[in-house]
Formats: C-alpha cells, sequence, structure tokens
C-alpha cells in the first residue's frame, strides 16, 4: 500500500477461498475465512508539496550524469547536429521502482528530445527491496542559439530522522553554433521524405510520354497479329501417333 494523497484509507474486509489436501488421492477440504477491515491515515510531511510521487525511505540515493560533461561554469559547447545525454539512476530501499516520478515533459524550440524506456527494477536480499529506476533522455541540438536547461529536484522522506530530502540535478547551458555539415545532411534528408525531384531531371517526364505514345500502339498491333496467327492455325493434337 502506498498513498499517493493525504487523508484516511480503508481497505474493506473480504472472503479468501482455498482449499488444502491431506496427500496425493485425497479429498479435499474448502476452506473460507474473511479478513479484518484496515484503516491507514495518511499524512502529508512537513514542508512537502501535495501531488506526484514523494518516496519514503530511509536509504535514497541519486545519481545523474551528463555526457557531455559541462564545464566547471556548467557551460557545454556543441553544434547542430551534436547530442546531450542525460543519465538519471534513483535507488531506494524499502519501496519498489514504481513509486519513483517520471522525468519531467521537456519540450524546447530548437532542441529534439527523446527520451528511452525506463529500466525499472526490485531487487530482494533476504527480504530487503531495493528498487531502482534509470532514465536516460537525449537532447538532440536542432537550431543554433543559447539554451538553459531548467534544474531538476526530487524529493523523499526519511521516516526514521524524519527529515525531508532535496535531490538536485543542475541544468547547464548549451551553446549551438551552426554546423554546415549537419545542415547539409538535413536539407539532403528533408528533400527525401518529401519526394522532391532535382529540376534537371524533370525532362524525363515528356521523354517517358513520348515512350509511351510510340511502344503502346506497337504492342497493340504485334497482340492483334499474334491473335490473327493463333485463330488461322488449326489446333493439332500434341502427340498424333498417339493409340487410344
Amino acid at each position: 500500500l502506498y498513498p499517493q494523497r493525504e487523508g484516511r484509507i480503508t481497505i474493506p474486509e473480504f472472503d479468501v477461498h482455498f482449499s488444502t489436501g491431506m496427500g496425493y488421492g485425497s479429498e479435499s477440504q474448502s476452506h473460507l475465512f474473511t479478513t479484518p477491515s484496515v484503516s491507514v491515515e495518511a499524512r502529508l510531511p512537513p514542508g512537502a508539496q501535495p501531488g506526484g510521487l514523494l518516496v519514503s525511505s530511509t536509504n535514497f540515493t541519486m545519481e545523474a550524469a551528463w555526457e557531455p560533461l559541462p564545464d566547471d561554469s556548467g557551460v557545454v559547447e556543441l553544434k547542430t547536429g551534436d547530442a546531450l545525454v542525460l543519465t538519471l539512476t534513483r535507488r531506494a530501499r524499502g519501496v519498489p521502482a514504481m513509486v519513483f516520478e517520471p522525468l519531467p515533459d521537456w519540450q524546447f524550440d530548437g532542441l529534439g528530445v527523446y527520451e528511452d524506456t525506463p529500466t525499472v527494477r526490485d531487487d530482494t536480499d533476504r527480504g530487503s527491496l531495493t528498487g531502482t529506476r534509470i532514465d536516460r533522455v537525449t537532447l538532440v541540438c536542432e537550431q543554433p542559439g543559447r539554451y538553459e536547461l531548467p534544474e531538476l529536484a526530487f524529493h523523499s522522506w526519511n521516516p526514521e530522522t524524519e527529515q525531508l530530502d532535496k535531490a538536485l540535478v543542475s541544468g547547464p547551458v548549451l551553446n549551438v553554433s551552426e554546423n554546415p555539415a549537419w545542415a547539409a545532411a538535413a536539407i539532403a534528408e528533408t528533400k527525401a521524405d518529401g519526394f522532391l525531384v532535382d529540376w534537371r531531371y524533370l525532362w524525363l517526364l515528356p521523354a517517358a510520354g513520348l515512350l509511351y505514345g510510340f511502344l503502346w500502339p506497337l504492342l497493340r498491333m504485334m497482340l492483334r497479329w499474334f491473335r490473327r496467327e493463333l485463330a488461322a492455325r488449326p489446333l493439332q493434337p500434341l502427340n498424333p501417333e498417339r493409340k487410344r
């Protein structure tokens, strides 16, 4: 049970049916019992904002890696066509990986955003559960300019120390310059996707029309002559000497 909002949650009682047997071939015996109802009071930790998923764990860790790495001032020099990759790994003890909040839906004019399917894994060791989620997002520089990526903040609540912790991922600044080679490749790809034809080859269209207009009547004449020849010749048995 992982509450996602504060308030009182009541799980009503329900019936459980099962059967047991003393051994192979023995007659099974049916059983029925009713679970007791359970009530849980969920409270919002002090300082936490309502909404979203708050990880409650005694051990929460986060690792963030940018590739390429920003310089000491947090700036990354790139060119159009280059890519910046963020790999974010979050782990928490005692909670499943499904409770980790997904990355925000990034949208930037001039940057293409491509998110991989996150890796969600639950590891157990002698009854201890550790949830892990790995996110990977790729930013492709499509237009030159200066881009300031926002900061990412993830909150967690430690029930032992009763402290609300915040893990931050600083957003670098991208200085994207023009790459002439990538621009030429993008134009060529756009032409290929749009089925654009080079004007130098437009003369093939009337040539193909003239060729079609000349060959089609000739082909029709050959077909008529072939039909007349077949109609004029009587059919002969395949093997006239064959005895029946």
